[in-house]
């Protein structure tokens, strides 16, 4: 259960930090070479050895 809990926090801040990288922006970060804005998150379930992980996929 710790590693699968593990595994779902890092997944959810990679895809945090692709975000970030894709619009040149962080979360709430007002800049001039901010290229779009983040649209929300969406819940999605993925089954692993694991077990189910929960991310949230940001939405850019």
């Amino acid at each position: 259960d710790l590693l699968r809990e593990l595994t779902e926090f890092m997944l959810n801040r990679i895809m945090d930090a692709d975000v970030t990288q894709r619009i040149n922006a962080e979360p709430h970060e007002r800049c001039d070479k901010r290229e779009t804005y983040r649209n929300g998150y969406r819940n999605r379930q993925y089954n692993t050895r694991l077990g189910t992980l929960d991310l949230c996929i940001q939405a850019a």
